[in-house]
């Protein structure tokens, strides 16, 4: 099985909210899994200062995430593939990074996709944008 992912760019862009494109794939290989990451900051949208949704912004970032999703569940069915959603997350213990979550998982149950929070605990990772021990579920001493 191999796992296969739209580029970041130009397929979805920090324009207008978030401009979000079908894949450019036309074929795959047989037994092949399409999965996309789903971050609102990640595109820079709806983010403040420090990299976090403001709340008033979390309704507008469940709307991204839906549009992102239905748009990756389109191209599955165009490949006849699989889609999953394997990362999204990876933010701090805060109420808006909770808020962000439950919108996305709220949006991928909604089109009955499968989710797999990145990640489940800390690993040094040195591509998380929290740059410490908070993007997984749980802090270093083993509590939630």
């Amino acid at each position: 099985m191999m796992f296969f992912e739209p580029p970041y760019f130009p397929d979805t862009m920090n324009i207008e909210g978030g401009q979000i494109f079908n894949v450019g794939f036309e074929s795959i290989p047989k037994g092949s899994v399409l999965n996309d990451h789903s971050y609102c900051c990640q595109y820079g949208m709806f983010c403040d200062e420090n990299d976090e949704i403001p709340l008033n912004m979390i309704p507008q970032c469940k709307d991204f995430h839906r549009k992102l999703i239905r748009t990756r569940v389109d191209d599955a069915k165009r490949l006849g593939t699989p889609f999953i959603l394997p990362e999204f997350g990876a933010c701090n213990d805060k109420i808006n990074c909770a808020l962000e979550i439950r919108a996305l998982t709220e949006a991928a149950d909604e089109s009955l996709i499968g989710w797999a929070y990145w990640a489940f605990k800390y690993f040094d990772d040195p591509t998380t944008v929290v740059g410490n021990y908070l993007e997984g579920l749980f802090y270093e001493d083993g509590s939630i």
